[in-house]
């Protein structure tokens, strides 16, 4: 099918374009895994008006302002509620103490990789329909069809100018100036990464869990977690230093487990909306997706283990089950 070949070019720049600005590491040679820091350089920039400046939280107007029904909610369960990812960009601005500015950011940034997700959409949302190849199958059809649908409601009302690439520095600033919540916490894991010392990564990691947010376990705990040794990269696990080489099912579950903490990991999570809209393997997130491509049952057993003991680890704040 034509579109499948057209297709695997985009993935590789989806995935890239989307490594770019969550999966910078600390350690050079680091296996590219999922969202690694929350400061990194979002791809775009959210404005009120096209003047260049980004609204702040005293100045955001309109669709930016903050209902008591939503103040009470967390970001990340809002943004999973979300149907329109700038409406709630713009309101996630005005909420810079519960990480509301990065969390825009990151809003944003997954549409501008939804966007380059298929050949379709590279430019614009203009396209009503996916293209049909002549001899696809209309069942198939139809899932990729409506899963670009419903990323393109989601995504449509961010303007070119929003996602253009050109506002990044602009919303980081953005983000310090306004003190938001997983900015200082991102800072903090970079200081102490820096440092080498082991009682400052410790805080760092107990600043992480104590905060909880999904997003910021997503873009933190590993980079917290992984330290040179004279043998290679390890992550610390239980105390113990895990080679990396060995380490594939704990890598899969560290990129999944902010899934089952709260972050969407549904279409809208580029890992699972380029391979059903290009290839017509579809799941219903990111843990489906992971499971689907482990060889075995034993693997896939290994994950769910895995993946429960680090879930309750993070639950219950337990800084022991990590660093010595």
């Amino acid at each position: 099918m034509r579109w499948v070949a057209a297709g695997a070019a985009v993935i590789c720049a989806t995935v890239l374009s989307f490594g770019y600005h969550y999966r910078q590491t600390d350690h050079p040679g680091t296996p590219a895994l999922e969202s690694r820091r929350s400061n990194a350089a979002p791809s775009v920039g959210l404005v009120e008006k096209r003047d260049g400046n980004l609204p702040s939280a005293a100045t955001a107007t309109g669709p930016s302002k903050i209902s008591p029904a939503s103040a009470t909610k967390s970001m990340a369960a809002l943004l999973n509620d979300s149907k329109d990812l700038r409406a709630f960009a713009m309101n996630a601005i005005n909420r810079p103490e519960a990480g509301g500015v990065t969390y825009a950011a990151y809003a944003a940034n997954l549409c501008l990789v939804a966007r380059t997700a298929v050949l379709v959409t590279i430019m614009d949302w203009t396209a009503e329909d996916l293209p049909r190849a002549d001899l696809e199958d209309p069942h198939l059809f139809a899932i990729r069809n409506a899963s670009y649908k419903r990323i393109k409601a989601a995504c449509q009302s961010f303007s070119d100018y929003e996602s253009g690439g050109e506002r990044d520095i602009q919303l980081i600033a953005q983000a310090k100036a306004q003190g938001d919540a997983l900015e200082k916490v991102a800072l903090q894991v970079k200081t102490a990464i820096a440092s080498n010392d082991i009682s400052r990564r410790k805080s760092a990691l107990a600043a992480v869990l104590n905060n909880g947010d999904p997003l910021l376990v997503s873009n933190q705990l590993e980079r917290l977690l992984l330290e040179k040794t004279p043998d290679g990269l390890a992550y610390w696990i239980d105390g113990k230093q895990v080679p990396v080489m060995n380490s594939a099912v704990l890598q899969t579950a560290l990129v999944v487990l902010p899934c089952r903490l709260g972050l969407v990991c549904d279409e809208r999570s580029p890992e699972v909306l380029a391979p059903c809209l290009n290839s017509g393997k579809c799941y219903a997130s990111r843990v489906e997706l992971a499971m689907a491509n482990l060889p075995d049952d034993a693997q896939r057993a290994k994950l769910t283990s895995t993946l429960a003991s680090l879930e309750s680890a993070v639950r219950a704040r337990r800084i022991d089950r990590f660093l010595p």
